[in-house]
């Protein structure tokens, strides 16, 4: 008597699992740390362009321009606009005066984002630049 061979048994069915289980997990920390760079890298660029607009802004005032939420984008010749990413969008930036060091500060707060992907990046916290040297620091790096 021949049994029905049509089909996979209960053995190769959870063997399929298991190896799909096992990829997934190496997988998935390498896709997060993707995200993570990505939004990183969209920060520090627009804060690289607001860095330069500022040094260009000060070799003519004297001063640097502070402002808060992305309003003051203009008066250094930036479009807000120009700045709406998959992260972060223009009203996330803000120069302040930091309080400790007396040194501009260029603060990309993701927590006011009106980007797409802003979920994304309200884990991570804010990320400063600082305009005379052009350091990164924040809550990820």
């Amino acid at each position: 008597m021949r049994l029905n061979e049509n089909g996979l048994t209960l053995v190769e069915v959870m063997l399929v699992v298991i190896l799909l289980g096992i990829l997934a997990v190496i997988s998935i920390p390498s896709v997060l740390d993707n995200i993570k760079s990505a939004i990183k890298t969209e920060a520090v660029t627009a804060m690289g362009v607001i860095r330069t607009a500022e040094k260009s802004y000060y070799a003519e005032y004297s001063n640097y321009a502070t402002f808060s939420g992305g309003a003051g984008l203009d008066a250094l010749g930036l479009n807000p606009n120009d700045f709406n990413g998959q992260y972060y969008s223009g009203s996330c930036y803000s120069v302040y005066v930091a309080r400790f060091t007396g040194r501009p500060t260029i603060q990309a707060s993701p927590a006011v984002s009106q980007a797409p992907q802003r979920q994304k990046v309200t884990s991570f916290g804010a990320m400063y630049m600082d305009i005379i040297n052009g350091n990164i620091s924040g809550d990820y790096q």
